[in-house]
Formats: structure tokens, C-alpha cells, sequence
């Protein structure tokens, strides 16, 4: 066998390996209990960094309109209200497997169906 080919087989099954040990490695942490995501989601717990003036962040704004809704995200947008610089999420929904409806969530949270 020639010797790049024997170099890159070498490298391939090193970075194989490597990539298997590292996968070993990472603790697994069990998923958090549905009260505490809720919380973390609507920024009540784990967040470090001081609120924001602009309100629920897009992601915080997706969970809000899941637990409200209890559909599937489509898709989601954020748009600048204009008061204050506040935003608001524009997040499309799939409810009961067949109806797709739009709803709007606020800079406080709140949800609102269009």
C-alpha cells in the first residue's frame, strides 16, 4: 500500500476514535421536569444577564405560544413595535394536526390570535 493512502486511513481511524471518546465524555444530564422549562422559558429562571428592555426574546416567545396553543411552530418572526423599541413575535402554529393559525406575543408575554 502506498504511504498517503496508509496516512489517510491512519488520520480517518484517529479522528474516528477521537470522536467516539469525546461522545463518552459528556455527561448526560436528565431532562429538566416540564414546571422548570416552562419557567426558564419565560426567562423566570436561569438567566444571568440583566432583563432586556426590548421583553421575551423569539425563543421565550415560541414556548409561550406552544404552552398557550398546544400546537407545533411553523414558522416565527420578529418585528420592533415602535414603543419604547419593544418587540413583538409573529409565530405560526400547526393545532390539531390540520389547522394552522398565527398568533402574536408580546414584550410582556402575552398572547394575543390572529
Amino acid at each position: 500500500m502506498n504511504q498517503p493512502l496508509r496516512t489517510f486511513q491512519s488520520l480517518l481511524l484517529l479522528t474516528a476514535l477521537c470522536g467516539l471518546t469525546h461522545a463518552q465524555e459528556r455527561p448526560s444530564q436528565p431532562p429538566k421536569p416540564k414546571a422548570e422549562r416552562s419557567a426558564i422559558a419565560n426567562g423566570l429562571l436561569g438567566s444571568s444577564r440583566s432583563k432586556q428592555a426590548a421583553g421575551v426574546s423569539l425563543r421565550q416567545a415560541m414556548a409561550i405560544a406552544r404552552e398557550n396553543t398546544g400546537g407545533r411552530v411553523l414558522s416565527s418572526k420578529s418585528f420592533n413595535s415602535g414603543n419604547q423599541g419593544a418587540q413583538i413575535h409573529q409565530i405560526r402554529l400547526l393545532v390539531d394536526g390540520e389547522r394552522v393559525i398565527t398568533v402574536v406575543v408580546d414584550a410582556q408575554g402575552r398572547v394575543r390570535r390572529r
